[in-house]
């Protein structure tokens, strides 16, 4: 049975399973195993990229993990962070969840969220109960005081810890973000945490060329 397909190589997609595993439960002759394969085809087609004619890769199969996830069913699908960094140097992050709900269940989400800075100390803790309603919602807004700010000499990033619990069961999500700020000058330099770094990028590539 198949259950899902995608065209196009280059970006990450998602296939629902859950029915699937059931009826294959149900029958006998899979001795209670799921039995999954991943097919991927690259044949000519003219409509749609790779192809032969705009491609540059002309060879197929699976270049990246294929990974079997188990979600509850009410769960979170995706995190996002907003960060944000004031001219004056301070620091505040939102943090919106999207649900994924396809049976459009009604229990009550409990969310508990830590934030940790790049050191591992504690940055923001918040926990709240929310009705499972499906699409966006926003979890928290906090000031992120001393803000550690990255750049390629310093690539500090903050860790997220999000813990989402309902009767259907518990799940828990990380996700990785960091602080800065970029600007590009009219007829100038592009500058990063208010530094000039297209001197610094002019010098990096001197030296792989040297």
């Amino acid at each position: 049975m198949k259950v899902g397909e995608h065209i196009g190589g280059y970006d990450e997609w998602t296939v629902d399973i859950t029915d699937a595993a059931a009826m294959a439960l149900k029958n006998a002759a899979f001795k209670g195993e799921v039995p999954l394969a991943v097919l991927c085809d690259n044949s000519r087609d003219a409509e749609s990229i790779p192809s032969d004619l705009s491609d540059f890769n002309r060879y197929g199969g699976l270049y990246r993990h294929v990974t079997l996830v188990y979600a509850p069913a009410i769960s979170v699908e995706r995190i996002h962070i907003e960060p944000t960094l004031g001219a004056d140097g301070k620091a505040s992050a939102k943090v919106r969840t999207r649900l994924y709900n396809p049976s459009g269940l009604q229990d009550d989400l409990e969310f508990n969220l830590e934030v940790f800075d790049p050191q591992g100390r504690w940055v923001h803790h918040a926990a709240q109960a929310v009705p499972a309603l499906g699409g966006s919602e926003r979890i928290a807004a906090f000031e992120i005081p001393r803000p550690q700010l990255w750049s390629p000499k310093s690539p500090s990033l903050y860790r997220c810890v999000l813990s989402v619990k309902s009767r259907h069961g518990e799940q828990t999500l990380r996700e990785r973000f960091g602080l800065r700020s970029f600007e590009w000058v009219e007829h100038g330099p592009f500058k990063l945490n208010g530094n000039d770094f297209s001197c610094a990028a002019r010098t990096i590539t001197k030296i792989t060329r040297a």
